[in-house]
């Protein structure tokens, strides 16, 4: 097969000795094409003949700025050209928060291996070694994104594609096969690139501890075999792969907050991913809302607010998050609550609550200005902290973030709210970007929130409520 120089090469043709500079466009073939190729320098000029039975007409994949690699596509592969990969790697470092921030930041999340446990709405699962597949696969109902092995793994409830791992360790981008580099999450990396990946965020790649995990060493007999060898094979071969990444045109940033990989530039996973400008658009959203004053509260969804404060054992300190006009802080006052608290994200909001009882409040700001998955409290600093129709306004990952926070500062009990039907504010704004469907809901609450999950339902609003019991 021939190929054609991407990057500005110097090699030597089969059966010449002396090396000879190859430009851009020209054709190469045999062993200098097969190493180029593999090396990032080159691309595989395939036909429709040859492309054989593999299911895919010949596509043209790569990310902005990078050689075009033609090839044939394998019907289950993904088409990532130009996005964002996150590569979940199962590092000691790795946390559910970074995988909820990657998730709210609309990345692409490639997940390793057991790391899908924590991340379990990935688009990829990746597991090179088909010893850990028969231990410790997700079952069909546990993980509905693709998965893909090195090796061939069959027997299970659900398909896993295998995409061959080359026997030598640099990466690879004729599609055939990816690089070794001796772990799942370089030839994730490289799976990402392949697919066309413009920006490649690593997380959980410690490449420190042989053997250790965020879920602890693996068990039985896909017992990691690492040592102190293996951790220097694999430094080597990223730093081999961050030369082919850059010619490839693909950035990646090292957002493993306790890794011995400096190959990469490293950032914090809140600065690496476009956070902040989703969260400003949305935010930007509620200032026209509120804007009217028609939004806010109402009546019936107050109701059952009131029902579910008024059946908790015992009153303390409340706090609302994301308490828009106050309404919930009046209410708690009301109902012989404490010190009573509420956050809210929109500056207007803070600056202009006059509730009744204000002096009660014991402070001079009743609302504080914070975003619900960034509350500016210690541990258990209330009792009873709720969080009314709110989770569906907030971006996927946000909402993860936002219940790990109630959790956090909530020392007793947790009390909130969901509403599955569409809302637009006055501009015409979708508001409810995260709607669910109640019984999914009560899935991930069963899953995000420690203690007993209650789920209360609704009697007077549409909106349905549980309490969660720390």
């Amino acid at each position: 097969m021939q190929a054609i120089c991407c990057v500005p090469f110097k090699g030597a043709r089969d059966g010449e000795v002396h090396p000879r500079p190859f430009k851009v466009g020209d054709s190469v073939e045999g062993e200098l094409a097969r190493a180029m190729v593999r090396a990032g320098f080159a691309r595989w000029l395939v036909t429709a003949r040859e492309t054989g039975d593999r299911g895919a007409a010949p596509e043209v994949t790569g990310a902005p700025g990078a050689e075009q690699r033609t090839r044939a596509r394998r019907k289950w592969e993904l088409d990532l050209d130009g996005a964002t990969v996150v590569i979940a790697a199962s590092g000691p470092s790795q946390t559910l928060e970074a995988l909820a921030i990657a998730k709210a930041s609309g990345a692409v999340v490639i997940a390793i291996n057991s790391t899908w446990r924590i991340a379990g709405e990935a688009a990829v699962l990746y597991g090179a070694d088909a010893r850990w597949w028969k231990r410790g696969a997700p079952k069909a109902n546990e993980f509905a994104g693709l998965r893909i092995s090195a090796e061939r793994v069959t027997g299970l409830d659900a398909p896993v594609r295998q995409f061959k791992v080359a026997p030598d360790y640099p990466m690879r981008f004729d599609g055939e096969m990816l690089g070794h580099g001796g772990n799942s999450a370089y030839q994730a990396a490289n799976l990402a690139a392949l697919w066309g990946a413009r920006r490649i965020i690593l997380t959980g790649v410690d490449c420190k501890s042989p053997g250790d995990h965020w879920h602890g060493r693996h068990e039985g007999p896909a017992e990691d075999e690492t040592n102190e060898g293996t951790i220097a094979l694999w430094l080597q071969c990223w730093a081999d792969a961050a030369k082919q990444l850059e010619r490839q045109g693909v950035e990646v940033i090292n957002c493993s907050p306790d890794s011995a990989l400096d190959v990469f530039p490293r950032a914090a996973l809140v600065d690496a991913l476009p956070m902040a400008e989703a969260r400003l658009v949305e935010s930007e959203k509620y200032v026209r809302a509120y804007s009217a004053l028609n939004y806010h509260m109402g009546a019936k969804r107050m109701v059952d607010a009131i029902r579910a404060l008024k059946a908790l054992p015992g009153r303390g300190s409340y706090l609302d998050v994301s308490t828009g006009r106050g309404e919930m802080l009046d209410i708690a006052l009301e109902l012989g609550f404490g010190i009573v608290r509420g956050t809210e994200f929109i500056p207007q909001l803070t600056d202009n609550y006059e509730g009744p009882d204000a002096k009660a409040v014991n402070t001079d700001r009743p609302i504080e200005l914070a975003a619900a998955h960034d509350l500016p409290f210690a541990d258990g600093a209330f009792d009873v902290v709720s969080m009314f129709d709110v989770i569906e306004h907030l971006l996927p990952g946000d909402d993860e973030l936002a219940c790990r926070e109630l959790a956090r500062v909530a020392g007793k009990h947790i009390i909130l709210s969901a509403n599955n039907r569409p809302s637009f504010n006055v501009a015409g704004d979708d508001l409810h970007i995260n709607k669910r469907a109640y019984p999914e809901w009560d899935r991930l609450f069963r899953r995000w929130f420690p203690g007993k999950v209650i789920h209360l339902g609704g009697k007077a609003y549409v909106s349905e409520l549980w309490r969660i019991d720390l």
